[in-house]
Protein backbone atom coordinates (compact mmCIF):
# COMPACT_ATOMS: atom_id res chain seq x y z
CA UNK A 1 0.00 0.00 0.00
CA UNK A 2 1.21 3.07 -0.77
CA UNK A 3 1.60 5.72 1.93
CA UNK A 4 -0.81 8.68 2.07
CA UNK A 5 0.30 11.87 3.86
CA UNK A 6 -1.21 12.73 6.65
CA UNK A 7 -2.25 16.66 6.73
CA UNK A 8 -1.23 19.08 9.74
CA UNK A 9 -4.71 19.63 10.36
CA UNK A 10 -5.33 15.97 10.63
CA UNK A 11 -2.53 15.63 13.70
CA UNK A 12 -4.02 19.44 15.37
CA UNK A 13 -8.03 17.85 15.44
CA UNK A 14 -6.26 14.61 17.44
CA UNK A 15 -4.42 16.78 19.35
CA UNK A 16 -7.96 18.66 20.86
CA UNK A 17 -10.09 15.00 20.74
CA UNK A 18 -7.08 13.54 22.87
CA UNK A 19 -7.21 17.03 25.65
CA UNK A 20 -10.91 16.65 25.54
CA UNK A 21 -10.23 12.79 26.10
CA UNK A 22 -8.29 14.05 29.18
CA UNK A 23 -10.78 15.87 30.97
CA UNK A 24 -13.48 13.47 30.48
CA UNK A 25 -11.39 10.95 32.33
CA UNK A 26 -9.99 13.99 35.01
CA UNK A 27 -13.86 14.34 35.63
CA UNK A 28 -14.74 10.82 36.22
CA UNK A 29 -12.25 9.55 38.20
CA UNK A 30 -10.93 12.40 40.17
CA UNK A 31 -14.21 11.22 42.88
CA UNK A 32 -12.13 7.59 43.80
CA UNK A 33 -9.59 9.74 45.51
CA UNK A 34 -12.29 10.97 47.59
CA UNK A 35 -14.11 8.48 48.77
CA UNK A 36 -13.80 8.24 52.21
CA UNK A 37 -15.23 12.07 52.31
CA UNK A 38 -18.11 11.55 50.10
CA UNK A 39 -18.98 8.17 52.11
CA UNK A 40 -18.60 10.68 55.49
CA UNK A 41 -20.58 13.10 54.26
CA UNK A 42 -23.47 11.00 52.87
CA UNK A 43 -22.91 8.26 55.21
CA UNK A 44 -22.10 5.44 52.52
CA UNK A 45 -21.23 2.02 52.43
CA UNK A 46 -18.27 0.66 49.97
CA UNK A 47 -21.10 -0.81 47.92
CA UNK A 48 -23.11 2.44 47.66
CA UNK A 49 -19.92 4.57 46.53
CA UNK A 50 -19.65 2.27 44.31
CA UNK A 51 -22.94 2.61 42.22
CA UNK A 52 -21.84 6.48 41.87
CA UNK A 53 -18.72 5.52 40.59
CA UNK A 54 -19.59 2.91 38.54
CA UNK A 55 -23.60 1.06 37.72
CA UNK A 56 -25.02 4.42 37.96
CA UNK A 57 -22.89 6.11 35.95
CA UNK A 58 -22.09 3.40 33.54
CA UNK A 59 -25.79 2.28 33.21
CA UNK A 60 -26.32 6.44 32.07
CA UNK A 61 -23.60 6.68 29.46
CA UNK A 62 -24.62 3.73 27.65
CA UNK A 63 -27.98 4.88 27.28
CA UNK A 64 -26.93 7.92 26.09
CA UNK A 65 -24.45 5.73 23.52
CA UNK A 66 -27.16 4.80 21.03
CA UNK A 67 -29.08 7.96 20.23
CA UNK A 68 -25.39 9.43 20.27
CA UNK A 69 -24.29 7.36 18.10
CA UNK A 70 -26.83 8.24 15.56
CA UNK A 71 -26.31 11.94 15.79
CA UNK A 72 -22.71 11.73 15.17
CA UNK A 73 -23.50 9.39 12.12
CA UNK A 74 -25.96 12.38 10.71
CA UNK A 75 -25.38 15.66 11.91
CA UNK A 76 -22.38 17.86 12.45
CA UNK A 77 -19.66 15.95 14.75
CA UNK A 78 -17.96 18.98 16.23
CA UNK A 79 -21.13 20.34 17.54
CA UNK A 80 -21.90 17.11 19.17
CA UNK A 81 -18.91 17.19 21.11
CA UNK A 82 -18.70 20.54 22.20
CA UNK A 83 -22.46 20.48 23.35
CA UNK A 84 -20.94 16.83 25.76
CA UNK A 85 -18.07 18.79 26.92
CA UNK A 86 -19.78 21.54 28.00
CA UNK A 87 -22.67 19.10 29.91
CA UNK A 88 -20.33 16.95 31.60
CA UNK A 89 -17.94 19.96 32.48
CA UNK A 90 -20.52 21.65 34.16
CA UNK A 91 -22.29 18.51 35.71
CA UNK A 92 -18.83 17.70 36.95
CA UNK A 93 -18.60 21.08 38.92
CA UNK A 94 -22.19 20.50 40.11
CA UNK A 95 -20.97 17.42 42.04
CA UNK A 96 -19.27 20.05 44.56
CA UNK A 97 -22.72 21.63 44.59
CA UNK A 98 -25.14 19.26 45.22
CA UNK A 99 -26.66 19.50 48.84
CA UNK A 100 -27.36 15.62 49.22
CA UNK A 101 -26.66 12.08 48.16
CA UNK A 102 -29.45 12.01 45.65
CA UNK A 103 -28.53 15.72 44.06
CA UNK A 104 -24.81 14.24 43.81
CA UNK A 105 -25.78 10.92 41.92
CA UNK A 106 -27.94 13.18 39.72
CA UNK A 107 -24.94 15.54 38.79
CA UNK A 108 -22.54 11.92 38.20
CA UNK A 109 -25.22 10.86 36.16
CA UNK A 110 -25.40 14.67 33.86
CA UNK A 111 -21.36 13.71 33.94
CA UNK A 112 -22.14 10.28 32.20
CA UNK A 113 -24.48 11.58 29.88
CA UNK A 114 -22.24 14.50 28.33
CA UNK A 115 -19.45 11.96 28.17
CA UNK A 116 -21.44 9.63 26.07
CA UNK A 117 -20.53 11.93 22.89
CA UNK A 118 -16.71 11.48 23.59
CA UNK A 119 -15.49 8.60 21.85
CA UNK A 120 -18.19 7.72 19.11
CA UNK A 121 -17.34 11.37 17.57
CA UNK A 122 -14.00 10.93 18.20
CA UNK A 123 -13.55 7.76 16.48
CA UNK A 124 -15.69 9.02 13.51
CA UNK A 125 -13.69 12.03 13.29
CA UNK A 126 -10.39 10.28 13.77
CA UNK A 127 -11.04 8.26 11.06
CA UNK A 128 -12.15 10.70 8.34
CA UNK A 129 -8.69 12.71 9.54
CA UNK A 130 -6.19 9.81 9.01
CA UNK A 131 -5.83 7.40 6.12
CA UNK A 132 -6.22 3.81 6.95
CA UNK A 133 -2.45 2.85 7.22
CA UNK A 134 -2.07 5.18 10.23
CA UNK A 135 -4.84 4.35 11.96
CA UNK A 136 -3.63 2.19 14.48
CA UNK A 137 -1.64 4.84 15.65
CA UNK A 138 -4.18 7.56 15.69
CA UNK A 139 -6.85 5.35 17.82
CA UNK A 140 -4.02 4.16 19.75
CA UNK A 141 -2.64 8.30 20.51
CA UNK A 142 -6.40 9.40 21.68
CA UNK A 143 -6.87 6.36 23.66
CA UNK A 144 -3.56 7.45 25.38
CA UNK A 145 -6.14 10.26 26.99
CA UNK A 146 -8.13 7.61 29.04
CA UNK A 147 -4.33 6.86 31.39
CA UNK A 148 -3.08 10.47 30.95
CA UNK A 149 -6.70 11.94 32.13
CA UNK A 150 -6.90 8.76 35.18
CA UNK A 151 -3.39 9.52 36.45
CA UNK A 152 -4.19 13.45 35.84
CA UNK A 153 -7.00 12.93 38.04
CA UNK A 154 -5.04 11.49 41.25
CA UNK A 155 -2.14 14.27 40.70
CA UNK A 156 -4.60 17.10 39.87
CA UNK A 157 -6.98 15.71 43.17
CA UNK A 158 -3.96 15.31 45.23
CA UNK A 159 -2.94 19.18 44.60
CA UNK A 160 -6.68 20.29 44.92
CA UNK A 161 -7.03 18.08 48.36
CA UNK A 162 -3.87 19.59 49.97
CA UNK A 163 -4.49 23.62 49.22
CA UNK A 164 -8.34 23.46 49.18
CA UNK A 165 -9.05 20.57 52.29
CA UNK A 166 -9.22 23.18 54.76
CA UNK A 167 -11.12 25.63 53.36
CA UNK A 168 -14.86 26.38 53.81
CA UNK A 169 -16.50 28.52 51.51
CA UNK A 170 -20.33 30.02 52.60
CA UNK A 171 -22.94 30.10 50.10
CA UNK A 172 -26.28 32.50 49.73
CA UNK A 173 -28.69 29.97 50.85
CA UNK A 174 -26.81 28.72 54.08
CA UNK A 175 -24.63 26.13 53.09
CA UNK A 176 -20.77 25.68 53.21
CA UNK A 177 -18.94 23.87 50.43
CA UNK A 178 -15.99 21.96 52.32
CA UNK A 179 -12.35 20.87 50.64
CA UNK A 180 -13.62 17.95 49.07
CA UNK A 181 -16.42 19.68 47.12
CA UNK A 182 -14.50 22.66 45.75
CA UNK A 183 -12.03 19.88 43.83
CA UNK A 184 -14.32 19.09 41.93
CA UNK A 185 -15.73 22.68 40.88
CA UNK A 186 -11.89 23.18 40.66
CA UNK A 187 -11.49 20.47 37.88
CA UNK A 188 -14.83 20.68 36.65
CA UNK A 189 -15.15 24.27 35.05
CA UNK A 190 -11.94 24.33 33.24
CA UNK A 191 -13.53 21.49 30.70
CA UNK A 192 -16.24 24.90 29.53
CA UNK A 193 -12.43 26.25 27.78
CA UNK A 194 -12.12 22.81 25.77
CA UNK A 195 -15.94 22.66 24.29
CA UNK A 196 -15.41 25.95 23.04
CA UNK A 197 -11.98 24.63 21.02
CA UNK A 198 -13.84 21.48 20.30
CA UNK A 199 -16.74 23.93 18.61
CA UNK A 200 -13.80 25.50 16.81
CA UNK A 201 -12.88 22.55 14.87
CA UNK A 202 -13.60 22.10 10.67
CA UNK A 203 -15.70 18.87 9.89
CA UNK A 204 -14.08 16.40 7.78
CA UNK A 205 -15.65 15.04 4.90
CA UNK A 206 -17.26 11.89 5.65
CA UNK A 207 -15.82 8.94 4.49
CA UNK A 208 -12.64 11.17 3.04
CA UNK A 209 -10.90 7.56 2.41
CA UNK A 210 -13.12 5.47 1.76
CA UNK A 211 -13.01 3.58 -1.84
CA UNK A 212 -15.85 5.02 -2.84
CA UNK A 213 -18.85 7.52 -2.24
CA UNK A 214 -20.97 7.01 0.88
CA UNK A 215 -24.42 6.67 0.90
CA UNK A 216 -26.84 8.45 3.59
CA UNK A 217 -27.05 6.13 6.16
CA UNK A 218 -30.46 5.06 7.63
CA UNK A 219 -31.55 3.26 10.73
CA UNK A 220 -32.19 0.36 9.12
CA UNK A 221 -28.42 0.12 7.73
CA UNK A 222 -27.35 0.84 10.80
CA UNK A 223 -29.66 -2.50 12.22
CA UNK A 224 -28.56 -4.51 9.17
CA UNK A 225 -24.82 -3.91 9.95
CA UNK A 226 -24.64 -4.23 13.27
CA UNK A 227 -26.26 -7.51 12.93
CA UNK A 228 -24.11 -9.17 10.09
CA UNK A 229 -20.92 -8.15 11.71
CA UNK A 230 -22.09 -9.13 15.40
CA UNK A 231 -20.44 -12.26 16.34
CA UNK A 232 -16.40 -10.45 15.58
CA UNK A 233 -17.81 -7.33 17.48
CA UNK A 234 -19.37 -8.45 20.58
CA UNK A 235 -16.28 -10.59 21.09
CA UNK A 236 -13.97 -8.15 20.68
CA UNK A 237 -16.21 -5.69 22.71
CA UNK A 238 -16.51 -8.30 25.59
CA UNK A 239 -12.78 -8.70 25.82
CA UNK A 240 -12.29 -4.97 25.82
CA UNK A 241 -14.81 -4.61 28.56
CA UNK A 242 -13.18 -7.46 30.51
CA UNK A 243 -10.10 -6.21 30.82
CA UNK A 244 -11.10 -2.29 31.31
CA UNK A 245 -13.70 -4.32 34.38
CA UNK A 246 -10.18 -5.28 36.02
CA UNK A 247 -8.71 -1.92 35.39
CA UNK A 248 -11.92 0.18 36.35
CA UNK A 249 -12.34 -1.96 39.33
CA UNK A 250 -8.75 -1.40 40.57
CA UNK A 251 -8.68 2.32 40.00
CA UNK A 252 -11.79 2.92 41.69
CA UNK A 253 -10.48 1.22 44.97
CA UNK A 254 -6.54 1.43 45.31
CA UNK A 255 -6.49 4.83 46.64
CA UNK A 256 -9.01 3.26 49.46
CA UNK A 257 -6.86 0.42 50.08
CA UNK A 258 -3.97 2.49 50.43
CA UNK A 259 -5.51 4.86 52.92
CA UNK A 260 -7.02 1.61 55.25
CA UNK A 261 -4.34 -0.75 54.60
CA UNK A 262 -1.52 1.10 54.13
CA UNK A 263 -2.45 4.35 56.47
CA UNK A 264 -1.41 6.82 53.69
CA UNK A 265 -3.36 9.83 53.30
CA UNK A 266 -5.50 10.56 49.89
CA UNK A 267 -2.78 13.09 48.95
CA UNK A 268 -0.09 10.54 49.19
CA UNK A 269 -2.04 8.11 46.82
CA UNK A 270 -2.61 10.56 44.24
CA UNK A 271 1.46 11.76 44.20
CA UNK A 272 2.80 8.51 43.92
CA UNK A 273 0.53 6.90 41.77
CA UNK A 274 -0.63 9.30 39.45
CA UNK A 275 2.48 9.41 37.38
CA UNK A 276 2.59 5.43 37.84
CA UNK A 277 -0.79 5.65 35.52
CA UNK A 278 0.38 7.67 33.42
CA UNK A 279 3.81 6.38 32.50
CA UNK A 280 2.52 2.40 32.44
CA UNK A 281 -0.78 3.45 30.33
CA UNK A 282 1.39 5.57 28.17
CA UNK A 283 4.21 2.90 27.10
CA UNK A 284 1.03 0.19 26.60
CA UNK A 285 -0.94 2.39 25.05
CA UNK A 286 1.65 2.86 22.37
CA UNK A 287 3.08 -0.68 22.80
CA UNK A 288 -0.78 -2.21 21.56
CA UNK A 289 -0.98 0.59 18.64
CA UNK A 290 2.59 -0.36 17.23
CA UNK A 291 3.09 -3.49 17.53
CA UNK A 292 -0.74 -3.77 16.14
CA UNK A 293 0.36 -2.08 13.26
CA UNK A 294 3.33 -4.26 12.91
CA UNK A 295 2.01 -7.35 12.90
CA UNK A 296 -0.64 -6.40 10.36
CA UNK A 297 2.12 -5.22 7.88
CA UNK A 298 3.44 -8.34 8.10
CA UNK A 299 0.39 -10.30 7.36
CA UNK A 300 -1.09 -11.44 10.66
CA UNK A 301 -4.32 -10.58 10.51
CA UNK A 302 -5.69 -11.47 14.02
CA UNK A 303 -2.30 -9.80 15.39
CA UNK A 304 -4.18 -6.88 17.31
CA UNK A 305 -6.33 -10.16 18.37
CA UNK A 306 -3.16 -11.83 19.74
CA UNK A 307 -1.66 -8.61 21.43
CA UNK A 308 -4.61 -7.90 22.81
CA UNK A 309 -5.17 -11.64 25.00
CA UNK A 310 -1.60 -11.63 25.25
CA UNK A 311 -1.85 -8.26 27.59
CA UNK A 312 -4.70 -9.64 29.79
CA UNK A 313 -2.89 -12.99 30.59
CA UNK A 314 0.00 -10.87 31.47
CA UNK A 315 -1.79 -8.66 34.03
CA UNK A 316 -3.43 -10.92 36.00
CA UNK A 317 -0.55 -12.19 38.03
CA UNK A 318 0.46 -8.96 38.59
CA UNK A 319 -2.76 -7.47 39.70
CA UNK A 320 -2.98 -10.86 42.29
CA UNK A 321 -0.04 -10.10 43.10
CA UNK A 322 -0.03 -5.99 44.09
CA UNK A 323 -2.35 -6.05 47.36
CA UNK A 324 -0.57 -8.95 49.25
CA UNK A 325 2.63 -7.30 49.06
CA UNK A 326 3.34 -5.54 52.86
CA UNK A 327 5.80 -3.22 51.38
CA UNK A 328 3.47 -0.14 49.68
CA UNK A 329 6.23 0.60 47.10
CA UNK A 330 6.13 -2.93 45.76
CA UNK A 331 2.56 -2.61 45.58
CA UNK A 332 2.40 0.54 43.67
CA UNK A 333 4.70 -1.11 41.06
CA UNK A 334 3.11 -4.60 40.83
CA UNK A 335 0.09 -2.22 40.56
CA UNK A 336 1.60 -0.44 37.66
CA UNK A 337 2.95 -3.17 35.67
CA UNK A 338 -1.09 -4.75 36.14
CA UNK A 339 -1.93 -1.35 34.26
CA UNK A 340 0.58 -1.10 31.93
CA UNK A 341 -0.49 -5.01 30.45
CA UNK A 342 -4.46 -4.03 30.82
CA UNK A 343 -3.39 -0.98 28.58
CA UNK A 344 -2.08 -3.16 25.90
CA UNK A 345 -5.18 -5.38 26.08
CA UNK A 346 -7.50 -2.48 25.75
CA UNK A 347 -5.63 -0.17 23.69
CA UNK A 348 -5.60 -2.73 20.80
CA UNK A 349 -9.62 -2.44 21.00
CA UNK A 350 -10.33 1.11 18.85
CA UNK A 351 -8.33 0.09 15.83
CA UNK A 352 -9.94 -3.51 15.28
CA UNK A 353 -13.22 -1.58 15.39
CA UNK A 354 -11.50 1.31 13.08
CA UNK A 355 -11.21 -1.71 10.31
CA UNK A 356 -14.77 -3.71 11.11
CA UNK A 357 -16.89 -0.63 10.45
CA UNK A 358 -17.82 1.60 7.12
CA UNK A 359 -16.94 5.47 7.52
CA UNK A 360 -20.27 6.37 7.90
CA UNK A 361 -21.56 3.76 10.45
CA UNK A 362 -18.29 4.30 12.82
CA UNK A 363 -20.39 6.72 15.48
CA UNK A 364 -22.91 3.30 15.72
CA UNK A 365 -20.52 0.59 16.29
CA UNK A 366 -18.69 3.11 18.82
CA UNK A 367 -21.31 3.65 20.27
CA UNK A 368 -22.22 -0.15 20.57
CA UNK A 369 -18.52 -0.77 21.51
CA UNK A 370 -19.67 2.33 24.64
CA UNK A 371 -22.36 0.86 25.78
CA UNK A 372 -20.65 -3.06 26.13
CA UNK A 373 -17.80 -1.63 27.64
CA UNK A 374 -19.17 0.80 30.09
CA UNK A 375 -22.45 -1.07 31.20
CA UNK A 376 -19.84 -4.32 32.10
CA UNK A 377 -16.25 -2.31 32.83
CA UNK A 378 -17.44 0.84 34.32
CA UNK A 379 -20.88 -0.91 35.52
CA UNK A 380 -19.60 -3.63 37.21
CA UNK A 381 -16.12 -3.30 37.54
CA UNK A 382 -16.09 -1.53 40.79
CA UNK A 383 -19.14 -2.72 42.38
CA UNK A 384 -18.33 -6.67 42.54
CA UNK A 385 -15.12 -5.50 44.64
CA UNK A 386 -17.28 -3.49 46.87
CA UNK A 387 -19.98 -6.24 46.83
CA UNK A 388 -16.93 -8.61 47.03
CA UNK A 389 -15.86 -6.63 50.23
CA UNK A 390 -19.26 -6.26 51.97
CA UNK A 391 -21.25 -9.33 52.05
CA UNK A 392 -18.08 -12.25 51.26
CA UNK A 393 -14.82 -10.95 53.02
CA UNK A 394 -17.80 -8.49 55.59
CA UNK A 395 -14.86 -6.22 56.20
CA UNK A 396 -13.81 -2.54 54.38
CA UNK A 397 -10.62 -2.30 55.58
CA UNK A 398 -9.43 -6.07 53.75
CA UNK A 399 -10.43 -4.48 50.34
CA UNK A 400 -7.38 -5.51 49.23
CA UNK A 401 -8.41 -9.34 49.39
CA UNK A 402 -11.12 -8.45 47.03
CA UNK A 403 -8.69 -6.48 44.82
CA UNK A 404 -6.51 -9.33 44.96
CA UNK A 405 -9.12 -11.85 43.41
CA UNK A 406 -11.89 -10.00 41.32
CA UNK A 407 -9.84 -8.26 38.73
CA UNK A 408 -7.18 -11.13 37.87
CA UNK A 409 -10.41 -13.42 37.09
CA UNK A 410 -11.87 -10.64 35.11
CA UNK A 411 -8.55 -10.38 32.99
CA UNK A 412 -8.05 -13.86 32.50
CA UNK A 413 -12.15 -14.26 31.05
CA UNK A 414 -10.83 -11.52 29.16
CA UNK A 415 -7.77 -13.03 26.96
CA UNK A 416 -10.19 -16.43 26.67
CA UNK A 417 -12.70 -14.21 24.77
CA UNK A 418 -10.13 -12.18 22.49
CA UNK A 419 -8.68 -15.67 21.21
CA UNK A 420 -12.30 -16.93 21.10
CA UNK A 421 -12.46 -13.88 18.69
CA UNK A 422 -9.92 -14.68 16.08
CA UNK A 423 -12.10 -17.40 13.97
CA UNK A 424 -15.29 -14.83 13.27
CA UNK A 425 -12.23 -11.97 12.71
CA UNK A 426 -10.82 -14.53 10.10
CA UNK A 427 -14.52 -14.81 8.95
CA UNK A 428 -15.50 -11.43 8.80
CA UNK A 429 -12.19 -10.72 6.44
CA UNK A 430 -12.99 -13.10 4.19
CA UNK A 431 -16.11 -12.34 3.51
CA UNK A 432 -15.23 -8.33 2.93
CA UNK A 433 -12.59 -9.56 0.84
CA UNK A 434 -15.01 -11.15 -1.72
CA UNK A 435 -17.43 -8.48 -1.88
Amino acid sequence: MTSRRTPGYAWYTLAVLLVAYIFAFIDRHVLNLLIEPIKAAYHLSDTQVSLVQGFAFGLFLSLAALPIGRLVDTRKRTRVLATGIGVWSLAAAACGLAVSFPAFVTARIMVSAGEATMTPTAMSLIGDRFPPERMGIATAIYALGLHIGSGLALLLGAFAISHLSALQIALPWGRALHGWQLVFVALGLPGLLVAAWAASLREPTRGAYAAAPLPPVSLRDSIDFLVGKGRAMILINLAVAFALMASYGIAAWLPSFFIRHHGWSAVMVGQAYGPAVIVSGVVGVLLAGFGGDALVRRGVADGRLKIMAAGALIAAPFAALAPLLEAPGLGLIAFAAANLAVAVAAGSGPALLQEIAPAHMRGVSHAVALLTVNVLALGLGPSVVALVTDHVIGNELLVGRSLAVVPPIMLVVASVIALCARAPLRRYRQTAARL
